[in-house]
């Protein structure tokens, strides 16, 4: 038979906060889209600093891709384990330029899904190569969206994580949820006790 020895009310009341904070992650008790953060205005603007500076900046990241590529000894093989062999082979300034080329290679593709509107990895934008970018000027307005998004979003995180732990509070130390709890301990040391309720037809 399965004991389980359960924390006194007091110490389950105490326990609200941490339950909350382990509950899950801060950031998933909001939404993520800019929609729900910026005005319609912003956002029009956002999206159309996002696809017009990717588009624009795309060739300038090929260029460069050509570029490194052209200082390497060779091309580098098409089949997974001759490319890694070839990697090997090269010295560490080489070694160094085809990972340069890699990151570029990931941001042209990130770039070319922007410039059409589709989703990409937040990781790789027209800020993974600021200096490649012509329109400084659009730049820093993006920028500027894309921190309010951020600043607005943390702000309702914080604020949902207050309000979570303000309702688990005031659950916990009210009759009703510690009838509730008990109830849910009963739940869990019959099932330890009996095993699962198994239905048979």
């Amino acid at each position: 038979m399965h004991t389980r020895t359960w924390p006194t009310r007091e110490e389950w009341a105490a326990g609200a906060e941490d339950a909350v904070r382990t509950q899950c992650y801060p950031w998933q008790r909001v939404p993520e889209s800019v929609e729900h953060y910026l005005t319609p205005a912003e956002v029009a603007e956002r999206d159309q600093f996002d696809r017009d500076l990717s588009a624009a900046t795309r060739p300038v990241v090929a260029t460069e891709i050509k570029r490194l590529k052209a200082t390497l000894p060779s091309a580098r093989p098409t089949k997974v384990m001759e490319a890694f062999h070839w990697y090997e082979a090269l010295d560490p300034q080489g070694q160094e330029t085809e990972q340069r080329i890699q990151i570029l290679e990931r941001v042209r593709t990130a770039l070319y899904h922007r410039a059409r509107g589709i989703a990409a990895d937040d990781r790789e934008s027209v800020f993974s190569v600021p200096d490649m970018v012509t329109n400084q000027t659009e730049l820093k307005r993006l920028d500027a969206l894309n921190t309010k998004h951020s600043r607005l979003r943390d702000k309702a995180i914080e604020q949902a994580l207050h309000e979570a732990i303000a309702r688990e509070v005031a659950h916990r130390n009210s009759d009703e949820g510690w009838a509730a709890e008990l109830e849910r301990r009963a739940r869990i040391d019959a099932y330890l006790t009996n095993g699962p309720i198994v239905h048979v037809r």
